[in-house]
């Protein structure tokens, strides 16, 4: 016996058919075994109860299309299929990528897309969906910088939610009732907005601490929601992130003799300052500290090892002073010199190498490092260095 695999719709054709002959040529002269589930189906136009909604499950932080209640997608059989009790309808513009986007799981990640995208396209092809969750082109809030200087920086803050939450795993978006806004992270922004109320003219001023931690969001998330002169001021108030805890060695001349020694020191953007100085200046609940015109994040001084009232953070004193000896200098380290510090940074060496006065630079250069050692050799230089 051969089969073959049907369709819905051919299925449907086919009962009819058998159906019809049956009643044409009389039931005792033809038998046709037809299931009946298939023998009590009944095809219907889609219902106008029928409509694919968009939901945001926010106990379980799901993005889903759902039907109706009591709805089925018939899977078995070709596209665009559905079902309740006995009834069942066909969409015929219904896709395989339809199927993909409402039987998944939709990632919160998807959802700007699946509003912009996904539903226009079925919606221009006659499917029955529909999103409450309306994604606005306006921004829920817009800061713009107003005025700044070394001291203030002045910001007019447009807000455009009201009472605005968080989707997670979807950045750079608020909700707020059903209106989905691109906007900041909410728990930063109603931090910021409840301690810097607006003055009579509409603008928030900021001062101290308040400067850095503001940058720092402009610098980040909220910069893609600013206006003014963004660059001008991360220039004006730069948070100066590249830093690292170092000794550096160092060589002082006394009587034509070089002493060499270590001291701990903090790198910040390239430029040398006392780890030591900048612990002494750390303070419970201080989160920057001012650096020229620039900042540093004490997160990121503890980071690189530096801790309160001169110590690292694993206790050592930051004041300590190292004398190398001569094996430490030319090995350029030892078991001594280590600490939380990412490195030790030696001057340039400056080897005697292919002099025409050998000796000469020989012996300076072990003067200037505060080396033993000499020459052995006679007028003509036919011995070695050492």
């Amino acid at each position: 016996m051969n089969e073959i695999e049907l369709g819905l719709t051919d299925v449907l054709i086919l009962r009819k058919t058998a159906i019809s002959f049956m009643e044409s040529v009389g039931s005792s002269h033809i038998q046709f075994e037809i299931d009946p589930i298939i023998l009590d189906l009944n095809q219907i136009p889609p219902p106008d109860d029928f409509i694919i909604q968009v939901v945001w499950n926010s106990s379980q932080n799901e993005i889903l299309m759902e039907l109706p209640s009591g709805v089925e997608y018939l899977e078995n059989f070709d596209h665009g299929w559905f079902i309740k009790g006995n009834q069942v309808w066909h969409l015929p513009d219904w896709t395989s990528v339809d199927r993909s986007w409402v039987f998944s799981k939709i990632q919160p990640a998807q959802l700007p897309f699946l509003l912009t995208n996904i539903l226009p396209d079925m919606i221009n092809r006659k499917l029955p969906v529909y999103s409450p969750i309306i994604l606005e082109s306006q921004e829920a809030v817009h800061f713009h910088i107003y005025e700044f200087g070394p001291d203030a920086i002045q910001l007019r803050v447009n807000v455009h939610v009201d009472i605005p939450k968080r989707i997670p795993g979807l950045e750079g978006y608020l909700l707020d009732g059903n209106h989905l806004y691109p906007g900041p992270h909410p728990a930063h922004l109603n931090d910021f907005l409840s301690k810097h109320p607006e003055d009579e003219n509409g603008l928030i001023l900021l001062q101290g601490e308040d400067i850095p931690n503001v940058v720092a969001q402009i610098e980040g998330e909220w910069k893609r929601f600013t206006s003014g002169d963004v660059q001008g001021l991360l220039q004006a108030h730069p948070i100066q992130s590249t830093i690292k805890l170092i000794l550096a060695a160092s060589v002082q001349i006394n009587n034509g003799i070089g002493q060499v020694t270590a001291t701990p020191m903090l790198k910040v953007e390239g430029v040398q300052m006392s780890a030591a100085a900048i612990s002494r200046r750390l303070k419970p609940r201080l989160q920057y500290i001012r650096n020229g015109s620039g900042w540093i994040a004490v997160d990121d001084l503890r980071r690189v090892g530096i801790g309160v009232m001169g110590r690292a953070v694993n206790g050592l004193s930051l004041d300590n002073v190292f004398s190398l000896g001569a094996r430490e200098i030319l090995e350029r380290g030892g078991y001594r010199l280590e600490g939380p510090w990412s490195k030790i940074e030696f001057p340039e060496f400056n080897w005697p190498h292919q002099s025409s006065t050998p000796v000469l630079e020989h012996l300076q250069f072990l003067a200037h490092w505060g080396l033993n050692g000499g020459v052995k050799g006679d007028r003509s230089f036919g011995g070695v260095l050492f």
